[in-house]
């Protein structure tokens, strides 16, 4: 009986997937096919950041260098086509998110803070709780005001920040 079952659920496992067109999903990527009908061309195309924003008045977009180790995500890039990335600043401790309202960037580090871009630099314009971060989700705005959110370990007594002009809440 139980060898009968068994056999059944194989015959139908073959049935419903057969081997000569497995597919599947690949995050980020879509769907995989390996021995499709016909020659299929993915034109799939790497960036080397994460944490894209933009683009900005300028026509700039703003990315986080991808690292694979996250503490290792110091550099703020941008570009103006998404292909070629030029280095604008680099962090002393991982970038957690970017974001940018009415066309200034800000972003969050590991250490709970925030920084606005002022000219060339980012000045801190605000300090999260101990152990807390915004991250790419934690942000929202709109032309009358700044939201930033709180995340981190202790996140159950998180606090949402507002600003009217990015720089005091």
């Amino acid at each position: 009986m139980r060898t009968n079952a068994v056999v059944s659920i194989l015959l139908l496992l073959l049935y419903a997937f057969p081997t000569t067109a497995f597919e599947y999903y690949l995050h980020g990527v879509g769907k995989i096919i390996d021995n499709p009908p016909q020659a299929v061309s993915l034109n799939i195309q790497e960036i080397p950041v994460t944490y894209v924003v933009g683009p900005d008045p300028e026509g700039y977009l703003y990315g986080v260098e991808y690292r694979k180790l996250r503490h290792e995500r110091r550099k703020i890039l941008k570009s103006r086509d998404g292909i070629a990335w030029e280095l604008i600043y680099e962090h002393g401790t991982e970038v957690k998110s970017l974001y940018l309202w009415k066309g200034v960037l800000f972003f969050s580090d590991a250490d709970g803070s925030v920084f606005m871009k002022n000219g060339e630099k980012f000045e801190e314009v605000l300090r999260l709780d101990k152990d807390k971060y915004a991250i790419w989700w934690s942000w929202a705005g709109n032309e009358e005001f700044l939201l930033i959110g709180e995340y981190g370990a202790k996140s159950n007594s998180a606090k949402v920040y507002r600003s009217f002009d990015g720089r005091h809440c």
